[in-house]
């Protein structure tokens, strides 16, 4: 498929998330920062913030934590299902 239809589809979809944007924006950023074969730290954090519970994915970058994918989460901890749930499509790009 050519960008510009790939880019097109991108633009006709009637629903878009935050990751839609996001976690591809971040993907072309460390494809054009990172050095081949440089190490790239990922972590992932379950939060609860007010009433809000955040299964969270982030890159860490000079010491910073980039939040890159992430899921709201029902009362408790995360499951394992929940962990690959946020991992799949961050390691599938």
């Amino acid at each position: 498929m050519k960008v510009e239809e790939k880019n097109h589809r991108f633009l006709l979809e009637d629903e878009w998330t935050l990751y839609d944007i996001l976690l591809p924006l971040v993907i072309g950023w460390l494809k054009g920062s990172v050095k081949q074969n440089k190490v790239v730290y990922l972590a992932i954090n379950r939060t609860k913030w007010q009433s809000n519970n955040i299964l969270m994915v982030s890159m860490i970058w000079r010491k910073r934590a980039i939040p890159i994918y992430g899921k709201m989460l029902e009362q408790g901890n995360s499951t394992l299902e929940n962990q690959q749930f946020v991992l799949t499509p961050v390691f599938a790009t």
